[in-house]
């Protein structure tokens, strides 16, 4: 097979399995992961049949789903190691089950307390929340901003909690101006 059969042979599996990732065409049709990522490249400004997106558009789509998934994965199998400050500096190999489960629930728990205690601080928020879990103000932070946030409570709620983080945010900078 020759050059143009290949770089033909990868755009065209590419067109009918735009989610696919390199690694998989590169299986799928037997050539080097970097040689059909040469060839989308080199094809990336073409549409994709029956899309709005082109192919450079996909891969950048495919890139950020390969790190979603990587990074739940990691976390699924994994528990952070944070210094006394709150600082992460490594993690090991958790034996918990169902983390994921687990942390779904507490973006839920806490968003939801968050939007019937929005005067109160992330803090505050945290003490309150203490007997559930051992949640910190950096923790109820990262759940308020999670990315599941809009699938576990829906985008109304999402969005307000957003609104009423931005004001925070805005305040407390307009709070250290003054200083």
């Amino acid at each position: 097979m020759n050059q143009e059969e290949k770089e033909k042979l990868v755009v065209d599996y590419f067109m009918d399995h735009p989610t696919k990732y390199i690694k998989d065409i590169a299986d799928e049709v037997n050539i080097p992961r970097s040689t059909v990522q040469r060839y989308l490249e080199k094809y990336k400004k073409i549409k994709i049949k029956g899309q709005e997106t082109t192919i450079e558009e996909q891969l950048k789509q495919n890139k950020r789903n390969g790190q979603k998934e990587g990074g739940l994965r990691f976390f699924e199998k994994n528990d952070s190691i944070k210094s006394e400050d709150g600082r992460f500096i490594g993690s090991i190999v958790t034996d918990k089950k169902d983390k994921e489960k687990q942390k779904q629930r507490d973006i839920i728990i806490i968003a939801n307390y968050y939007l019937e205690n929005a005067t109160k601080t992330l803090s505050d928020i945290a003490s309150e929340l203490e007997e559930i879990g051992p949640y910190t103000r950096d923790y109820v932070y990262d759940c308020l901003k999670d990315s599941r946030l809009v699938e576990l409570i829906g985008i109304e709620k999402t969005s307000f909690i957003q609104t009423l983080l931005q004001r925070r945010k805005t305040t407390s900078e307009e709070r250290e101006s003054v200083k």
